[in-house]
């Protein structure tokens, strides 16, 4: 048996930018900067489906953000080029923590399970 989750703080590089696939199931994409040390910070693209997708709408530029989930990466080779990969944060579950410019307590939750 195996087992992957990840859990992330840190705070969204752009609002949450939320569309529908072609199969009509709604997402939302977002950047999450998570510091790494006092000079440096990794940023993970975030992606959030079902249920998620109301709370991660609410999700600014700044805004400070806990996202639980699991990673994905995909390997492909463009028509011209060398092979590539992508990694990216499958939130099964994110909360709000703060929003710029006010204080964690005045924030809703946004939680959910898919």
């Amino acid at each position: 048996m195996t087992y992957q989750r990840i859990l992330l703080v840190g705070h969204a590089t752009r609002a949450a930018k939320v569309e529908q696939s072609e199969g009509k199931t709604a997402y939302a994409d977002f950047t999450l900067a998570v510091n790494r040390n006092r000079d440096t910070a990794d940023y993970f693209p975030v992606r959030a489906f079902g249920r998620l997708t109301e709370g991660a709408a609410k999700i600014e530029k700044g805004g400070l953000v806990l996202v639980e989930g699991r990673i994905e990466i995909d390997r492909f080779v463009p028509e011209q080029g060398e092979p590539r990969t992508t990694v990216r944060v499958l939130a099964d579950g994110l909360r709000l923590l703060q929003r710029p410019g006010r204080s964690a307590a005045r924030v809703p939750e946004a939680e959910g399970q898919s």
